[in-house]
């Protein structure tokens, strides 16, 4: 419902047509886009700073006051139905749903962003005024600017989107967006600056700062969802090639191991030189493609596998999986594999530093998921102290498969895992504590 709404948004407000609303943008030259995640939706606009005000404000209307038109309604839904169509139709996007669907099971976590048709087609417009009315509210908005942004921008920004929270409740006093470092002064131009704050209630609240002043108090102690430990499959006859994803537990955004997560994930199989990548495509030929990537939230996180090859091949590939993740428990990683994984997860953060977009995504999420703006020499220096005794215990605590995903040809041993005996008897070791011991205590 949530990716319904993302789309009707664009579809006009109370002033404004949708083409009003794409030929305003057009002659102001700017770029508006929007995603929907499994816990929030981002709405987007570029522009060059003499014009960027004028985009944010068309921007917040929009948000703010969508009409939702039936006819439109119904023709976005149809929309919706096609790219759901469409995503079925891409075994390797497929699979990655089915996974989070087999590792969550029932829980909103385990459900397509897309939808599911029979919620899209249920949908009318009261529901989505429903729904709009309870999330789309001040204290659930942060805002966030980067680039070249001025201090007055910024104020004037800041006054433009409380008169969000004075429109939904009634009073709304004057606040302002405040940058990463505590300081509302004007941005150095060369380098670029960024700033992020969040609507609260009535007023826009200051952004916290580095080091956490400012933050709003979290609702709950965040509750991670139980795994399901379940498989999906599905059966595609007319594909040649099989689509496979293991999913096993993470960290949660945020976690104080999020650093070494991540060093852990780029050994095992977040590059072309990590351990799967090299073992099971370069010098056993086995697949055509294999990699690992993460996934954090509020109060829940998963590392999951991707491989693609011949359904013959999925049992040889899954068991060569569990070898490798045997050996990172047992014997961590080495002195100069883990310092190139730290050295190279440090300088694509860096890289980012200097993307307005990249740089916009990350504060987002850091105002969202920590209520505050780690200093970046500080998380460079947290990947950097990252040792090899973390990655171990953090291999031995979490990897052990709670969702299987199978996208393919029906081969029997790689629909049931059957022949996976390495997955299970580490499972086993991990659960019984015979394998290499540890705790974990982790990001965004």
């Amino acid at each position: 419902m949530m990716h319904l709404i993302e789309h009707m948004v664009f579809k006009g407000t109370s002033s404004r047509t949708a083409r009003e609303i794409a030929l305003t943008f057009d002659r102001l030259g700017a770029e508006v886009d929007a995603y929907t995640t499994k816990e929030y939706t981002a709405y987007t606009v570029k522009a060059l700073p003499e014009v960027l005000l004028d985009a944010f404000d068309l921007l917040v209307e929009m948000v703010t006051r969508p009409a939702f038109p039936e006819t439109e309604l119904i023709k976005e839904k149809n929309v919706i139905l096609e790219e759901i169509r469409a995503a079925e139709d891409a075994p390797d996007d497929l699979v990655h749903e089915l996974a989070a669907a087999a590792a969550y099971g029932t829980h909103p976590l385990g459900r397509p962003v897309l939808g599911r048709r029979s919620v899209v087609r249920a949908a009318d417009r009261a529901c989505l005024v429903r729904l709009h009315r309870r999330f789309y509210r001040p204290e659930r908005t942060v805002a966030v600017l980067a680039g070249a942004v001025s201090a007055a921008a910024i104020e004037k920004a800041a006054a433009r989107l409380a008169a969000f929270g004075e429109a939904g409740a009634g009073r709304a006093p004057a606040g302002e967006i405040q940058g990463p470092d505590g300081e509302t002064g004007p941005p150095a131009p060369e380098t670029g600056s960024a700033a992020s704050g969040r609507a609260n209630g009535p007023a826009f609240e200051v952004a916290p700062t580095a080091d956490g002043a400012g933050a709003p108090a979290p609702e709950e102690e965040p509750k991670e969802p139980p795994f399901a430990g379940g498989r999906r499959h599905r059966t595609r006859r007319e594909l040649e090639q099989g689509h496979l994803v293991l999913v096993y537990p993470g960290l949660r955004a945020g976690h104080p191991d999020g650093p070494s997560w991540a060093v852990l994930n780029r050994l095992l199989g977040g590059s072309m030189a990590a351990r799967l990548f090299q073992r099971i495509r370069e010098d056993e030929g086995l697949v055509y493609d294999i990699y690992s990537y993460t996934a954090a939230f509020r109060d829940s996180g998963y590392l999951a596998v991707y491989a693609a090859m011949h359904p013959e091949r999925a049992a040889r590939v899954e068991a060569l999986i569990a070898e490798e993740i045997r050996a990172l428990i047992e014997r961590g990683p080495g002195e100069e594999e883990l310092e190139a994984a730290k050295r190279t997860l440090i300088a694509g953060y860096a890289f980012d530093l200097e993307s307005t977009e990249a740089r916009l995504e990350r504060l987002a999420r850091e105002a969202i998921y920590l209520g505050r703006h780690p200093d970046p020499e500080t998380v460079m220096a947290r990947y950097r102290a990252v040792s090899t005794d973390a990655v171990r215990k953090l291999a031995h605590r979490l990897l052990r498969p709670v969702g299987r995903a199978w996208v393919g040809p029906a081969v029997a041993g790689a629909e049931r895992g059957g022949a996976s005996w390495a997955a299970r008897r580490h499972a086993r070791r991990v659960r019984d504590g015979s394998a290499a011991g540890g705790s974990v205590h982790g990001w965004v």
